[in-house]
């Protein structure tokens, strides 16, 4: 370890630093020997490619997000000093999950959650799929940022206007933290 740097549970953190590890670990440890024979040469199949790929890109996003956390910004407020009253999320998966967890309901209202697998989710909120119609919101947050510009035509297609993506809210938290 490097100075400063622990793991170990703390008065400000509680025990999220450990959590974090157990999660990666479970999630993604057995992932690290495809990555290694990805880089290496030693698989070519497109497929995997393209899920090592994806996993880079939500890894960043994660590592971003983390690091917002430890710099207390706070994405609800940022949404919220951007207009935003009402949003419905799209997508319940990792990053999805995480959002709704963010949203406190103080200053922003989750209203809704849109995903093509809403019979396999579990949660407090409304669950609705693209074949209904959908509550009017202020904003449509999408959480899976890999297929942005394919869920954004979707939802453009039925008429919404105001789609935002989790990449690009976190990007633009970034950008405010590190002026």
């Amino acid at each position: 370890w490097g100075e400063g740097m622990y793991l170990e549970p703390d008065i400000e953190n509680g025990e999220k630093y450990l959590e974090a590890v157990q999660y990666a670990k479970k999630y993604y440890y057995e992932k690290i020997d495809v990555y290694k024979k990805i880089n290496s040469g030693q698989l070519k199949n497109t497929a995997l490619r393209i899920e090592n790929d994806r996993n880079r890109h939500y890894c960043k996003i994660f590592d971003n997000w983390l690091y917002l956390l430890e710099k207390k910004k706070d994405m609800e407020r940022y949404l919220y000093n951007k207009g935003y009253k009402t949003v419905a999320l799209y997508g319940y998966g990792l990053l999805g999950k995480h959002f709704e967890n963010e949203i406190t309901g103080n200053l922003l209202k989750l209203k809704y959650i849109i995903d093509k697998n809403k019979d396999k989710i579990s949660t407090q909120l409304p669950i609705y799929d693209l074949n209904e119609i959908l509550p009017i919101v202020d904003a449509i947050i999408v959480s899976p940022t890999f297929s942005y510009g394919e869920i954004y035509r979707e939802l453009k297609m039925k008429g919404i206007k105001n789609i935002v993506s989790l990449e690009h809210i976190i990007d633009d938290c970034l950008s405010e933290v590190e002026k």
